[in-house]
């Protein structure tokens, strides 16, 4: 559950909080911010809500004044704005591909989508991933990109970190939804600092107005359906590497991953794992190859 507080101030104080909370402005409102772990949306009219555990600490320091409209808890999932989330799958699996999906939801869409129990992927059985993916790739407006194992690889080998990996891909599927649909309000699932994030994009064009949160997922709708869409393309093209090995590969990075490993190097030789594994990974490292 999440605190929402909501306040009015005068719209000429609406620049006095741009700027001390270095809010981004907005198509949609007058500016968005984030502050610690508060999510701070200002209306074009004054009104300004703030999304988080203790609104009040930031409220408190205001030094104009303001009138006190509300003050609700509310399961943060019902955030209701329109916005573009982003988020990944992937990156803990030795086998199959990294898997980033920004996707957008609508006000008007949210209930439906509340409706299907949409949630945070890894709480799903892959069952309702197959299920729910479906429906949100048939409905919403995503972008989800695919990398596959081989040009994982190759870009490791090149001196990439996963960081720097993820900040590429996640830019490039959100200009995508940007360029499709205008500007939105973009919330990212948090993986490293922003700072990191934009130094990691040096020679590419990025996209600076993002909201970085941490549990992103269960703040707003979109990076939860984000979620589903890119582990529901996971699970397609872990299927298709399973069927090209042979037998069914395994999730994550266990000691049953590095009984699969140890198999496919026996029979097929341990050049074959470049095009289906992570060779990064410390389970390829301890094999004996």
């Amino acid at each position: 559950m999440s605190r929402i507080y909501t306040i009015k101030v005068k719209s000429e104080d609406l620049n006095t909080l741009l700027i001390e909370y270095n809010g981004m402005k907005s198509p949609d409102y007058f500016f968005t911010a984030m502050v610690d772990d508060i999510f701070i949306l200002a209306d074009k009219d004054g009104t300004v809500k703030y999304h988080g555990s203790n609104p009040f600490k930031l409220i408190s320091r205001l030094k104009i004044d303001f009138e006190e409209i509300d003050n609700l808890e509310l399961s943060l999932a019902n955030n209701l704005f329109s916005a573009i989330g982003s988020d990944e799958v992937g990156t803990g699996d030795f086998f199959g591909p990294v898997v980033v999906c920004s996707c957008y939801v609508d006000v008007k869409d949210m209930d439906f989508l509340n409706s299907l129990g949409i949630m945070d992927s890894k709480k799903l059985t892959d069952k309702k991933i197959l299920e729910l993916g479906k429906i949100l790739t048939d409905k919403l407006h995503y972008s989800c990109l695919i990398l596959d194992n081989k040009t994982y690889n190759r870009a490791v080998s090149n001196g990439n970190n996963l960081n720097r990996i993820k900040a590429v891909l996640h830019n490039k599927a959100i200009s995508n939804m940007i360029n499709r649909l205008g500007e939105k309000i973009v919330i990212l699932d948090q993986f490293c600092e922003p700072r990191n994030y934009f130094s990691y994009l040096y020679d590419v064009n990025n996209y600076q107005k993002i909201n970085f949160m941490t549990k992103a997922e269960s703040f707003h709708i979109s990076v939860a359906c984000a979620s589903v869409i890119a582990r529901y393309n996971f699970i397609l093209e872990m299927d298709k590497l399973s069927n090209m090995v042979g037998f069914s590969l395994m999730k994550g990075a266990s000691n049953l991953v590095d009984e699969q490993i140890a198999k496919i190097i026996k029979e097929k030789g341990p050049l074959y794992l470049n095009n289906i594994g992570k060779l990064n990974f410390k389970n390829y490292k301890k094999q004996e190859v």
